[in-house]
């Protein structure tokens, strides 16, 4: 019922209903409220409840106060929060240390400006692309590592990104490339495919083409590795409607070349899944997705995400990481297996990547 509720209210922040199916009950506010935190989706659900006000006043008569007042103050606190956030990163992309490199930002602030109401986003972290020019990826990345070990002695370096110093407070990572995926046969074909993308990238964003393809990439990764939230979900539904308005202005249809360049690199059937998720969260209309949907793989992963919560930190069935090699390696099998059914290829790579990024890891720092 709560979720129904909550997802009832998601459909009228993004504008597809204009009231819900019930006048919830107080509990029902409070259960709704508790999973709009939960998922980093308050700031989103509050305009929600904003146009609720506006156009079906009687369905918040029994929202308790309390509630209200505290939500109203949720809501406030995240725009304040992106001020600091769209403020550090004005300031990165200034930054001397990254003079000579190409910049695009990942993620959060470069997605929020798809949001029709980028300021009550949930702001996290910055992740910014940084290719040095003249450079190809491999080789940007030892220079980039090198002046990130400078800066952040100790940075926890990854095959993807490393850390890199705090900018008002803000904590930055720092990509060598977007991202990675597990199967090192398509990891090649990624890697190629973010290379050749670089040149289009305009106003330190990716196209949005390109977007949608590093998203769910992303989401498949965290997936498999962790777990993710409905902030992330909503991310892609706004990327997929600016694409589908980029179509439209264009006066051309989802692009096909979009659809072949998912099946290259692997993604095919996840995409499927999430355009399902977004069907059955935000009524998405079938001619604005990439690819047909995938009811029973969209299932298993929405339902991975109201268990999980952002990142998977409500999932109580993930156990604990670990102190030894053996116990990190067989967390992350754990994980993997349950996805094993659904999407077989990267669910088994996955164990096998974890130990070459430490294998990398001993390799890199020697």
């Amino acid at each position: 019922m709560e979720f129904r509720l909550f997802k009832e209210l998601l459909q009228v922040a993004v504008g597809v209903r204009d009231s819900l199916s019930c006048v919830p009950t107080a509990n029902d506010w409070v259960n709704v409220f508790h999973i709009a935190t939960v998922q980093t989706v308050a700031g989103v659900a509050f305009y929600g409840v904003h146009r609720l006000y506006q156009n079906s006043n009687d369905q918040l008569a029994l929202m308790p106060v309390g509630l209200k007042m505290k939500w109203f103050g949720l809501h406030e606190s995240i725009k304040i929060q992106n001020k600091v956030v769209n403020g550090a990163v004005r300031k990165l992309l200034k930054d001397a240390a990254l003079a000579d490199c190409h910049k695009v930002i990942l993620k959060g602030q470069a997605v929020a400006k798809y949001y029709p109401y980028p300021e009550l986003r949930n702001p996290g972290d910055i992740d910014i692309w940084c290719v040095c020019r003249g450079m190809r990826l491999k080789e940007s990345l030892k220079v980039m590592a090198q002046r990130a070990f400078s800066l952040v002695p100790g940075a926890g370096i990854q095959p993807h990104h490393t850390d890199w110093p705090k900018v008002d407070g803000v904590s930055v990572e720092l990509h060598f490339t977007p991202s990675t995926v597990y199967s090192f046969f398509y990891n090649q074909r990624v890697q190629r495919y973010f290379e050749e993308a670089l040149p289009r990238c305009e106003g330190n964003r990716l196209p949005v083409d390109v977007d949608i393809v590093f998203q769910l990439m992303h989401l498949r990764r965290h997936l498999i590795s962790e777990g993710i939230g409905l902030r992330q979900v909503m991310d892609l539904y706004w990327t997929m409607k600016a694409y589908s308005l980029q179509c439209q202005n264009e006066q051309t249809c989802i692009s096909s070349n979009l659809r072949i360049t998912l099946k290259r690199l692997g993604l095919s059937s996840f995409a499927g899944a999430m355009m399902w998720v977004l069907q059955e969260l935000f009524l998405m209309p079938r001619d604005e997705m990439v690819c047909s949907p995938d009811k029973k793989r969209g299932e298993f992963v929405l339902k991975e995400i109201l268990e999980g919560g952002n990142f998977g930190r409500e999932n109580k069935h993930k156990g604990k990481v670990g102190s030894n090699r053996i116990q990190h390696l067989w967390y992350y099998v754990h994980l993997a297996l349950r996805c094993l059914r659904y999407f077989k290829h990267e669910s088994l790579c996955a164990p096998m990547y974890r130990v070459y990024v430490g294998v990398w890891k001993r390799k890199f720092n020697h």
